[in-house]
C-alpha cells in the first residue's frame, strides 16, 4: 500500500509524540511505501538516522511555518493556534501530494487528542487517526494539585464536556476509523456520531527491548520505588512523596524527570515539611540507558497521573519486571490486566495516598509479591512490542480499506 503518516511531532530515539510517529512510520514501512509530513522540529536527528540506517521504503516531506509563527509552538500560551496552523497547512500539503501519488491510507498520529480533529479524511481514501486520547479530565478532588494552573484545568474539563458537540469533531467522527487510548475518549467520540473506534495503547516497545526472562532481583534491605516523568501538575508527583511519608523508613523513592509546571524547589519542600527529605532522591534528566538502568534496580515503579492517555513508561517498567503501583482510571484502567500491576482506587487525595502508601509496604514486606506482580507486567509487556500492534492494527482496518466510513 502506499501510506500517508501525518504527524506534527517525528523523530527517532525519543518519547511521547516524536517516538510514536517515528515508530508508526518505520513500523508502516517495513511492509509498505510510506510518506510522512512532519515539522522539522527534529530534521537534524532523523537525518542523521537515515543516514545511518537508510529507509528504501520511507520518505519524509517537511511542513515548516513563517518563523514569526513558528515560535510561538515553543511557548505554553502559543502551542495550540501553532498546531492549528501547521496541521491546516499540513492537510494543503496532503492534498498535493495525494493528487500526484494516490494514497490508499492516510494515518494521523500526532498530537493524539480530539481537540485538535484533522480535516485529512476530506482526501477521500481510508483514514486511520490515533491512537488519540484526550477525552480523560482530572477528578475535581484532586485539583488541588494544580496550584496556579487550577482555572485552566477547570476550563480543560468544561470544554472536554462539550467537545461532542463541536462540529469539526463530529465530521472527523464520522469519516475515520478510529484508535482510541481509553474509556473516556471512546465514550465522547461515541457521542460526537462515531461509528468505528477501536481501544488501543498509544505507545509500544522494540521486540528487542523485552528480555527473554523476567528480571531477577537481589534482596536487599531497602526497598527503592521510581517515579518518572515531567514534574508536571497532571503527572501528581506530590501525592507519590505524601503516600512515601505514610511508610517505614527503609522505602525509599527515586524521581526521574524535570520540573515543568510543580518546581522542584516546591517538591523539595514538600519532602522537608513531611519528614522524608533524606529518602527522596532527585535524579534529574536522564539518558535513555541511564533511566534503563535505573528500572533495573528499582524493585518498583509509581504512576501517579491523574489525567493521563497512558503512559509509555509504565510499559517500560514492566519491561523490567518492575511491579508497578498506579491509580486505577484512565489508560490504566482501560488496558493494564488485573494482576499485572496494583491499581490504586481514585477517591480522593487522603484516601488515594493512604492506599498507594499500603501497596508500597506490601511489596516491600513481599519480595515473593514482588517477584509474582512483576512477572505478570513483563508477560503484559511481552504483548505491547510494535510488531504484534501492527499486525493488530492491520486486521482492525482491513474491512475498512475497501469499505471506508461515510
Amino acid at each position: 500500500m502506499k501510506i500517508l503518516v501525518v504527524g506534527r511531532y517525528f523523530g527517532p530515539g525519543r518519547g511521547s509524540e516524536p517516538g510514536f510517529t517515528w515508530n508508526w512510520a518505520t513500523s508502516w514501512a517495513l511492509h509498505h511505501q510510506v510518506w510522512v509530513i512532519a515539522h522539522p522540529q527534529f530534521r537534524k536527528g532523523v537525518e542523521e538516522e537515515l543516514m545511518r540506517t537508510p529507509w528504501a521504503n520511507l520518505r519524509i516531506v517537511w511542513v515548516d511555518l513563517p518563523s514569526r509563527v513558528d515560535r510561538w509552538g515553543f511557548t505554553k500560551i502559543g502551542k495550540g493556534v501553532h498546531y492549528l496552523i501547521w496541521q491546516e497547512m499540513a492537510f494543503r500539503r496532503a492534498r498535493e501530494l495525494h493528487a500526484t501519488i494516490g494514497f490508499d491510507l492516510v494515518h494521523h498520529v500526532s498530537c493524539g487528542t480530539i481537540s485538535a480533529p484533522p480535516r485529512l479524511w476530506r482526501l477521500g481514501v481510508p483514514f486511520l487517526w490515533g491512537p488519540i486520547g484526550g477525552g480523560q479530565t482530572s477528578p475535581k478532588s484532586f485539583r488541588r494539585y494544580f496550584r496556579g494552573e487550577r482555572a485552566g484545568e477547570i476550563l480543560r474539563s468544561a470544554r472536554v464536556r462539550l467537545l461532542p458537540f463541536y462540529p469539526p469533531l463530529r465530521k472527523a467522527a464520522r469519516h475515520s476509523v478510529i484508535l482510541a487510548t481509553n474509556r473516556e475518549t471512546i465514550h465522547i467520540l461515541e457521542e460526537a456520531g462515531a461509528s468505528v473506534v477501536y481501544p488501543l495503547l498509544d505507545g509500544a516497545l522494540p521486540n528487542e527491548y523485552i528480555p527473554a526472562e523476567p528480571v531477577v532481583r537481589k534482596a536487599r534491605a531497602d526497598t527503592v520505588f521510581i517515579w518518572a516523568g515531567w514534574h508536571e501538575p497532571r503527572k501528581c508527583l506530590p501525592l507519590a512523596i505524601e503516600a512515601l511519608a505514610q511508610t517505614h523508613p527503609d522505602i525509599r523513592l527515586r524521581i526521574a524527570g524535570v520540573a515543568h509546571g510543580c518546581k522542584r524547589d516546591e517538591l523539595e519542600r514538600l519532602a522537608a515539611l513531611l519528614g522524608v527529605t533524606d529518602r527522596v532522591e532527585f535524579l534529574g534528566v536522564l539518558t535513555w540507558h541511564e533511566m534503563q538502568q535505573q528500572l533495573h534496580e528499582a524493585d518498583g515503579f509509581l504512576f501517579t497521573s491523574i489525567r493521563d492517555s497512558f503512559g509509555t513508561v509504565v510499559l517500560e517498567a514492566m519491561a523490567h519486571a518492575l511491579p508497578v503501583i498506579a491509580l486505577d482510571h484512565q489508560g490504566i484502567a482501560s488496558h493494564v490486566p488485573d494482576g499485572a500491576a496494583i491499581k490504586v482506587p481514585v477517591t480522593d487525595p487522603g484516601k488515594t495516598a493512604a492506599a498507594i502508601a499500603a501497596s508500597m509496604r506490601l511489596l516491600s514486606s513481599s519480595p515473593e509479591l514482588r517477584s509474582q506482580i512483576g512477572r505478570a507486567g513483563w508477560e503484559f509487556a511481552r504483548q505491547q512490542v510494535w510488531e504484534r500492534r501492527m499486525a493488530r492494527v492491520e486486521l482492525l482496518i482491513g474491512p475498512h480499506l475497501l469499505s471506508p466510513p461515510i
